[in-house]
Parts: structure tokens; C-alpha cells; sequence
């Protein structure tokens, strides 16, 4: 384990504790809502917000969830209380350099909260942090939650809040609700 050197460190791998051992959420019982305390966590790997411009101390605090459908998911944190500023972070990986894989993020005291559509069957990481440490440690509540609005009307292919809208034809791909060739055959071309 990598362990912030101001921190305790032990060989202990602790949920939540980063990237290798994130506490995951189950999306099959969604909303999710739950309590939670940083105090047996000492990973801080990720100094940057999800956000900018907020530098984040306290010790990262990691979850990780799959998708079983796409559309919007919802990440919420309720901080101990106004006076300290927590921040959010929703990932499409896990690993140091969170501004390259940031996908929503916010910062604010008390309550903070992101939203993005994402695609089904894929795994995110939320990374909940703080700018002072020893703030997470006091407890806090993170909810999750989804909704899905899209339709199969302004797609060609792929799926829609769990319909499927269609598929492509051989040599093609779906990309976000549209076919689009592999490049050795021409889609939707208009010969001279």
C-alpha cells in the first residue's frame, strides 16, 4: 500500500483505502445511502480536486461502483459540517492523476454533489476528499442514485434506459448511439 507519510501505515489493506481496494457500491439496490468514517484510512494519493484549484489534504476516501444500465448517476456527499470544504470527485479510473480521468467534480462545504450520464457495464470511482485533514474522520453520508431519460428516438444503436434501440451492420460499431464504420467499408457514402 502506498501510505501518506504523515500517517499511520500498516500492511493491512483497508475498504476504501484507494484505487486497489475501494469500497463498492451495489447498483442493483439503488438509491444507495451510507455512513461513513476515514479514520482507519491513510492513502493520500490524490492532492488535486476533481474540480480545480482546490488543493485536498485529508485522506482519500475511495469507492467504486459498475453500471448496470446507462444514464445519469448522481453521486451526493453531506460533510460533517459548513465550515470545511469536502470535495467529489466521479472517475472513469482509478489511479493518482485524477484530472485525466475526471469525469464530474465538485467542491463545496457541507454538501457536494455531481451528475453524468455513463454508459452501461463499465466501472467508476468516486473519490470523496477534504481540504483539511482529519475532516472526513468526523463522518460523513454519500448517496448515489440514477435516472434515465434517454430514448431509442435519437438512437441508432445501443440501448436507451435498458431498451434496446437497434443494431449495426456487420463492419460497424455502436459509439454512442450511432454506427459509425471500421474503416475498410464507407456508411452512409454518396458515389460521384
Amino acid at each position: 500500500a502506498e501510505c501518506d507519510p504523515a500517517g499511520p501505515c500498516n500492511d493491512e489493506e483497508v475498504a476504501g483505502n484507494g484505487c486497489a481496494v475501494p469500497w463498492v457500491i451495489d447498483v442493483s439496490s439503488l438509491p444507495y445511502e451510507a455512513g461513513k468514517q476515514s479514520e482507519q484510512l491513510h492513502t493520500n494519493l490524490f492532492k488535486d480536486s476533481c474540480a480545480g484549484g482546490a488543493s485536498m489534504a485529508d485522506v482519500d476516501n475511495v469507492f467504486s461502483f459498475t453500471t448496470a444500465k446507462m444514464g445519469t448517476y448522481s453521486v451526493w456527499v453531506y460533510g460533517p459540517d459548513s465550515h470545511r470544504n469536502i470535495s467529489v470527485a466521479l472517475l472513469s479510473d482509478c489511479g493518482p492523476e485524477i484530472t485525466t480521468r475526471c469525469i464530474a467534480g465538485d467542491v463545496a462545504s457541507y454538501r457536494v454533489g455531481v451528475a453524468a450520464e455513463l454508459e452501461a457495464g463499465t466501472t467508476y470511482y468516486v473519490v470523496v476528499d477534504a481540504e483539511i485533514p482529519g475532516t472526513l474522520a468526523d463522518g460523513y453520508r454519500i448517496w448515489l442514485s440514477y435516472s434515465c431519460n434517454a430514448t431509442c428516438e435519437d438512437r441508432e444503436c445501443g440501448e436507451a434506459c435498458g431498451e434496446l434501440c437497434g443494431q449495426c451492420a456487420e463492419g460497424e460499431s455502436c459509439s454512442k448511439g450511432r454506427c459509425v464504420g471500421d474503416g475498410t467499408r464507407c456508411s452512409g457514402c454518396v458515389e460521384d
